[in-house]
């Protein structure tokens, strides 16, 4: 009940989908999606704790921890867009192209600029 409130069940394939293609590697992409997983578990743990039988039949609390949880993840989501849209400004003012000349692109990851 409590992933249906926090927005976790239904916007669960969203996220996968936005961790999978924003993360490169085989390495920081299993470690970013087990991440996710342990943060979407622990919603569903928490539940069983904020919605207690002596808050009903309106669960304040509960509702105003999900709430808040929902206002956590927008900012986290703005600012994560805001840094993206950062770092596509300055590759595209060209503030990256060291990282084309590097002597081993291997060793750059996720810095490394593409052609």
């Amino acid at each position: 009940m409590t992933d249906l409130y926090l927005g976790n069940f239904p916007s669960f394939p969203l996220v996968i989908g936005w961790f999978t293609t924003n993360n490169i590697g085989s390495y920081k992409r299993a470690v970013a999606l087990a991440a996710m997983y342990s943060i979407q578990g622990t919603a569903t743990f928490l539940g069983a704790y904020t919605f207690l039988s002596k808050d009903a039949p309106r669960y304040i609390k509960g509702f105003s921890i999900c709430l808040g949880a929902q206002g956590m993840a927008l900012l986290f989501t703005l600012l994560y867009t805001a840094s993206l849209w950062w770092e596509n400004r300055q590759r595209d003012l060209g503030k990256r192209e060291y990282l084309r000349s590097h002597p081993n692109p291997e060793e750059l990851a996720d810095r490394h600029v593409s052609s």
